[in-house]
């Protein structure tokens, strides 16, 4: 007979118990990503409502130092255009670097960038912390476009890059 201790335990189907995946895909928490990355080769499908969006991604971690998130997104909220019955659609690609893995004092950092490769309705750059204590995950970190509450500080990236690269579509 079958041992059947598998079957009754719940951790066993609930995968990576070390990261949590955001409302758009990618490694972080509800709407904010982390310091975290999955595991190297591990892809991850998925959806998700954040009422008036609902989104489907797909996330792979391509290698130790690189996730990367592509993401459709239907805005229930208005009509793709006054004319046709259908809702707003948008895509977008998301990728996150790893700058340096958390230490017994230093906190794991990275930098990513979200909704580059779609029409930046999503858009937003960031740099985030993340360091485990124990049982407790503390992350922080700095963003911008819809990472940010305000316009408070300017973007580093986009006195070097240009302010057209970094597009802030609206939606």
């Amino acid at each position: 007979m079958a041992d059947d201790t598998v079957l009754n335990d719940p951790y066993y189907y609930s995968g990576n118990q070390e990261v949590s995946t955001n409302v758009f895909g990618g490694t972080g928490l509800i709407q904010m990503p982390s310091a975290r990355f999955s595991k190297e080769g591990e892809f991850t499908f998925g959806f998700s409502r954040d009422d008036p969006y609902r989104r489907i991604y797909a996330k792979s971690q391509v290698f130790p130092w690189l996730e990367a998130t592509l993401r459709y997104t239907e805005g229930t909220y208005k009509l793709y255009r006054p004319t046709i019955k259908q809702t707003w659609k948008d895509k977008g690609i998301d990728l996150k670097v790893k700058v340096l893995d958390e230490r017994e004092y230093l906190p794991a950092i990275a930098v990513g960038i979200a909704d580059f490769g779609g029409t930046g309705a999503f858009s937003g750059e960031y740099l985030v912390a993340s360091k485990r204590f124990n049982n407790i995950d503390v992350t922080a970190g700095i963003g911008w476009g819809r990472l940010a509450g305000s316009q408070n500080i300017d973007n580093p990236l986009g006195n070097i890059l240009g302010e057209k690269w970094f597009r802030r579509g609206g939606h």
